[in-house]
């Protein structure tokens, strides 16, 4: 598998250039074994006021239909792939041992089940973006992706391969919609819809 890379606003000088490939080279042996189905390091540079903050790094892999993902910032762009590189290498051993210890009834071993195709949505007509909402506030972005329903300990290894606080699910063992979050403590929540 080859791991894409992809720059935004900065140019690459050869000797960054050549940095940006071993830490490429890594990523790929890291994923070797994987059935990787796409790998990007994007790299960015932010014009902000925090000047340690000022590049981007993210990771973005689909292993198998399942998606890890990593993002760092930082004041040097050596800095930011390096901790973005440590970042997603913890997550995918964290993935490799999920696939080790075969958990939710040897499925994590097979893969996930293919999504059933979804019927096309048709075009909305929707007011543009942003929004004004009755808060005052602006609804800036909408996202939407298929979701397959999945267990508990299926959608807190997701959450954690994606570096998210929360993340929306339907759980197999209830039916229901449900969100799953992160405490203050680091511990988790959750959130269960209940029919009216």
């Amino acid at each position: 598998m080859e791991v894409r890379l992809h720059s935004r606003n900065l140019t690459l000088s050869p000797p960054m250039q050549t940095y940006l490939d071993k830490k490429v080279a890594r990523l790929e042996r890291l994923l070797n074994g994987l059935r990787v189905l796409s790998a990007l390091l994007e790299v960015t540079y932010e014009d902000t006021r925090q000047a340690d903050r000022r590049y981007r790094a993210e990771v973005t892999l689909d292993i198998n239909g399942r998606v890890l993902r990593a993002e760092e910032r930082a004041g040097t762009l050596e800095s930011a792939v390096d901790a973005v590189v440590d970042t997603i290498d913890r997550r995918v051993a964290s993935y490799r041992a999920f696939l080790h210890r075969g958990e939710v009834g040897g499925k994590a071993a097979r893969g996930p089940t293919p999504p059933e195709p979804l019927p096309a949505t048709p075009p909305t007509t929707a007011q543009p973006l942003p929004l004004e909402l009755p808060t005052g506030r602006h609804l800036v972005r909408i996202k939407r992706f298929p979701m397959k329903p999945m267990t508990l300990e299926e959608a807190a290894l997701q959450m954690e391969a994606l570096g998210h606080q929360f993340f929306l699910f339907q759980n197999t063992d209830t039916g229901r919609w449900s969100v799953l979050y992160r405490r203050e403590n680091g511990d988790y929540g959750l959130i269960e819809a209940e029919p009216m």
